[in-house]
């Protein structure tokens, strides 16, 4: 008699997306109208060069740390949470208004990436 392992899918697992060493001065902190909690607002580019902006809760942000554990300054990590999940963000038109779209957590952390990579190219040596 011949003995088969059953198979697994990992159909049930969740991947997460989570933005590390993002500069704090492009996550402001802001507070609502109605019962002044708090929450975050991140920018960034997107494809067509326009500023993006999308809102956060506050303990999805976290101080970015070294691996020794040590702080590292005006550097966040940012939580975004599902991968598949839908968030909404701002983005600038030409005419200086904004225009609501939504976006994947994923297409988010990847047009932040290489937002980050088109940077560090363009200041090579």
């Amino acid at each position: 008699m011949s003995k088969t392992k059953p198979t697994q899918t990992n159909s049930s697992v969740k991947s997460t997306e989570c933005i590390v060493n993002y500069p704090a001065a492009l996550c402001r902190q802001q507070k609502t109208k109605s019962d002044n909690s708090t929450f975050r607002s991140v920018s960034f580019k997107d494809p067509s060069d326009s500023w993006a902006t999308f809102a956060i809760s506050e303990d999805s942000v976290h101080q970015s740390v070294r691996r020794n554990g040590e702080v590292i300054p005006n550097v966040l990590t940012i939580d975004l949470g599902d991968s598949e999940d839908i968030r909404f963000v701002s983005v600038r038109t030409g005419d200086n208004c904004f225009e609501r779209k939504p976006f994947f957590n994923k297409t988010i952390k990847t047009l932040i990436d290489n937002g980050k990579k088109a940077y560090l190219r363009s200041i090579a040596i």
